[in-house]
């Protein structure tokens, strides 16, 4: 089953809004703060070295969940186009491994 929005009808921006609408509430799941912009979402997590492992696990689980409920929308993530970003002190920043590795959920 396809539906169709015509380019330039007002609904599809409300449609639009009306599918992402779940992002912030999924991310809140996972204890991931989530800001979105007109077609950009940021995630964000506190982290240290003590809790690297369960942020991390955090983050990728909440990607994951996202992905599915953008993919029941006929919305998907464009993973090539996704950035982390490690953000601290010089200090605070050279006490993490040099590149941790995020597990995106795999494209179809």
């Amino acid at each position: 089953m396809y539906s169709l929005v015509t380019v330039g009808l007002v609904l599809g921006p409300i449609l639009f809004s009306v599918y992402i609408s779940p992002t912030v509430q999924i991310a809140s799941v996972h204890n991931v703060a989530a800001q979105q912009y007109v077609v950009d979402t940021q995630l964000f997590v506190a982290l240290s070295t003590d809790t690297l492992p369960t942020a991390q696990a955090r983050l990728e689980h909440c990607i994951a969940d996202l992905d599915v409920g953008f993919r029941f929308n006929d919305l998907y993530l464009n993973l090539s186009k996704s950035k982390a970003i490690l953000l601290g002190t010089r200090q605070h920043l050279l006490s993490f491994p040099l590149s941790p590795v995020l597990t995106l959920p795999p494209l179809q």
